[in-house]
């Protein structure tokens, strides 16, 4: 309450964190609680990770095994090395975050989409040719499971001068 006076507004902390188990062991609750909210990067999660699929670098699933990991829900039936390092965050304070590329091969959407904005926009999971990455559908997918599944906060982009600016914006 002393900064919010001394700098004439509030201040929220927040943390942006990987799904992984070896990247996130040192985040504890006294970690968490101090939070407002924490972003949950659920994207290139590979190298043999227990949240890894192979299919899309930030696919549906990622997400959904990210969530459970991180919110100790299981929701998804899922359990990341016997969620022994399950965070036990609350929903509430998680933002899922995805990112406006594609890792493999790597590119911006608004420049691989370029050849057929409407189908790349319009896929349902996000995989056309060699592109993986965050279509329409699977972004209304993913907001639908933070938001009504697990109660989540909300989505996040990364990054927004990767998406286009037309009528196929992401």
């Amino acid at each position: 309450d002393d900064l919010e006076v001394e700098m004439g507004k509030e201040l929220e902390l927040s943390a942006a964190v990987g799904p992984l188990l070896w990247n996130s062991d040192g985040i504890n609750s006294a970690f968490v609680d101090a939070c407002d909210y924490i972003y949950l990067m659920a994207f290139d999660s590979g190298g043999g990770s227990c949240v890894e699929d192979k299919t899309n670098h930030s696919s549906l699933l990622i997400a959904q095994r990210a969530l459970d990991k991180w919110t100790d829900q299981g929701l998804g039936g899922f359990t990341c090395g016997g969620n022994s390092a399950a965070k036990n965050v609350d929903p509430s304070k998680i933002v899922l975050s995805i990112p406006f590329y594609s890792a493999h091969p790597n590119g911006k959407y608004k420049d691989f989409s370029k050849s057929n904005r409407s189908q790349y926009f319009n896929d349902p999971d996000g995989i056309v040719g060699q592109w993986k990455y965050n279509s329409k559908p699977l972004i209304e997918a993913k907001a639908k499971l933070i938001m009504e599944t697990y109660g989540g906060a909300g989505i996040w982009c990364w990054e927004l001068p990767d998406d286009s600016n037309d009528e196929y914006s992401l």
